[in-house]
């Protein structure tokens, strides 16, 4: 919106939606901390500006200070990836759960491919391996298979 639309105030727009654009740091961090009772801090909104600011250059190659929104505090302790976030809110014991009960239902060839795909990890060896087949084989299966393995 803000690279496209010319809104006639972002601040505004900022101010009443915050909350709605910081939502899923919020939920990440309950998830993290294991605390449903958190609640939103300025960090979280910094974090979302940071959010804001990134995708803003990465579209328009403009600072986001062109549209007036408080320029956020890029701290190296306070800039939390989503990516960070998202690969550190995992419950183990819930993925170790998955795998433990979706293992044995693997067909011949997927426990094929998954067994080489975790083999290339185990080793390090690297490589590509494709998972090249028709609709409703389960190749998604598979793959959060591994994902929740690894």
């Amino acid at each position: 919106m803000l690279s496209a639309c010319q809104l006639s105030d972002p601040v505004q727009l900022w101010q009443k939606f915050k909350e709605h654009l910081a939502e899923d740091i919020l939920f990440h961090e309950r998830k993290l901390f294991q605390d449903q009772q958190l609640q939103f801090t300025d960090r979280m909104f910094n974090i979302a500006l940071i959010f804001i600011e990134d995708q803003v250059l990465e579209v328009t190659n403009n600072n986001r200070s062109v549209y007036g929104l408080p320029r956020p505090v890029r701290v190296e302790q306070l800039v939390v990836r989503g990516e960070i976030l998202r690969e550190t809110a995992y419950d183990r014991e819930e993925l170790r759960h998955h795998v433990e009960t979706n293992e044995p239902l693997l067909l011949e060839e997927q426990r094929a491919a998954y067994h080489t795909v975790l083999e290339k990890i185990e080793q390090s060896s690297g490589g590509m391996v494709f998972l090249h087949t028709p609709g409703g084989t389960g190749k998604t299966f598979v793959t959060n298979l591994i994902l929740a393995k690894v």
